[in-house]
């Protein structure tokens, strides 16, 4: 009907605006699906080459899709976009995950396409998930370990020392007691041993 489409266009309409401008949540993005009628509906084909067709007129849904796609090409009622790293890129900068692209792709798949059982290609997928990783990889510390500790006491206090400040990365005091700190914590963890004594 003609309140659900305007209804529906409000909702994809402040998700586009609010991914110009900050983040967009996960209600959102999944408030708008759930108020589109299968009438107003955007369907989706993605093929291996990450190639999205998207047969639809509107613009507000054509914005949604430029979150996180590049567009290609529009026609009167097709638009053809890739789904590039770059794209992928500007889409979690703006705080949209690989997990809302997926349900997004997923539940606007074209009818034809969802009956065979792979709405979008497993290797696209795949493919958003580990761009959304290289956001999360690991970083290097200076650290240096501790050992030869005097007892158990002796470690612990140490230990306690130490996390208490921010400074314990690492400690195992199963077979040996071993902890692994920031580098710049070496000086007051040297000068902590050195007037420790026992309780």
């Amino acid at each position: 009907s003609a309140g659900a489409e305007s209804q529906a266009a409000a909702g994809d309409a402040g998700m586009a605006g609010a991914g110009s401008g900050g983040e967009v949540s996960t209600t959102a993005v999944l408030g708008s699906l759930s108020e589109l009628s299968p009438g107003n509906k955007m369907y989706v084909v993605v093929e291996k080459n990450f190639k999205v067709y998207a047969y639809s007129n509107k613009e507000y849904q054509i914005a949604l899709l430029a979150l996180f796609a590049k567009i290609e090409m529009r026609l009167p009622n097709l638009i053809v976009a890739t789904l590039t790293r770059r794209s992928m890129m500007e889409a979690f900068d703006r705080g949209i995950s690989a997990k809302l692209i997926h349900h997004f792709l997923v539940a606007r798949a074209h009818p034809y396409i969802a009956r065979q059982g792979i709405p979008v290609p497993a290797n696209v997928i795949d493919q958003l998930y580990l761009w959304e990783s290289e956001r999360h990889r690991a970083t290097f510390r200076n650290v240096c370990l501790l050992r030869n500790f005097s007892d158990e006491s002796q470690f612990a206090a140490c230990y306690s020392f130490l996390e208490s400040n921010g400074h314990a990365i690492f400690s195992c005091n199963t077979s040996r007691f071993l902890l692994v700190i920031d580098k710049a914590a070496q000086p007051p963890a040297r000068k902590f041993l050195a007037t420790w004594r026992p309780e």
